[in-house]
């Protein structure tokens, strides 16, 4: 099976202050729930790979206990990891790259030809959100073990990225994420996510997202001030500098 990035996780300390500094950063941004307290939020681009900005705060906090026992380890070790972590890139989802693999109802089917491989995965956990818009979006995602590896998630039973979204800081997608990856994870990650032209793997002593370069595709771009914001190592390439290298 092919795998794909799906989405960037970015921790913050509260998603409404993050979303302000981000947005004045010029991302378009959406609340991933209905009401006036979020969790989480979503910067989506103009491909399939996106940022999710999450809180870890009350529930969330208290979580791990309960998702040992009714999905596995792997479930709760990944919500300790979500928990203890610093602001930044803390982890990064993957996908099938076949659409219709990649729905809810083939879920299980996927979890299982990964378990055959020899992965280690939590049970499935299914589940949905209310959105802005009032739609109920279905999801579901599973994490491997350990949790230095990145979690399977399926599509949205509803799609959420636009046809087209701009940026007004000029940032199009995300050109690349690297990932620093010590031996004992690296074929592991590379069997996951090596085929995916969006993710270097980098030999390292730790596992971890080292930085998230963006993609504009403006020739006067000027980059944001992003760097350090949350913890963020960031960077940034234009098109025109990508059609220089292939010169």
């Amino acid at each position: 099976m092919n795998f794909r990035l799906s989405h960037i996780h970015l921790k913050v300390n509260g998603t409404r202050r993050a979303v302000k500094l981000l947005r004045d950063a010029g991302f378009t941004i959406e609340f991933g729930h209905k009401g006036l307290i979020s969790p989480n939020a979503f910067i989506y681009f103009n491909d399939h790979a996106f940022i999710e900005i999450y809180m870890m705060k009350g529930p969330a906090k208290l979580s791990p206990v309960f998702m040992d026992k009714k999905y596995g380890r792997q479930m709760g070790d990944r919500f300790r990891l979500w928990g203890d972590a610093p602001e930044g890139f803390t982890d990064f989802a993957f996908e099938p790259c076949d659409r219709n693999e990649a729905k809810i109802k083939n879920m299980e089917s996927v979890r299982k030809k990964l378990l055959k491989e020899g992965f280690d995965l939590s049970r499935n956990m299914i589940s949905s959100r209310r959105n802005v818009r009032n739609e109920t979006v279905g999801f579901g995602f599973c994490p491997l073990y350990p949790p230095e590896l990145p979690f399977l998630v399926t599509a949205y039973s509803v799609e959420q990225i636009p046809k087209h979204i701009e940026h007004r800081n000029g940032i199009d997608s995300i050109y690349q994420m690297q990932v620093t990856c010590s031996d004992k994870d690296y074929s592991a990650m590379e069997r996951l996510v090596g085929n995916d032209s969006k993710v270097k793997l980098i030999h390292g002593r730790h596992t971890e997202i080292s930085k998230v370069i963006f993609l504009s595709k403006k020739a006067d771009f000027k980059p944001p001030r992003l760097q350090g914001l949350f913890g963020m190592n960031v960077g940034f390439i234009t098109e025109n500098q990508l059609k220089e290298r292939k010169a």
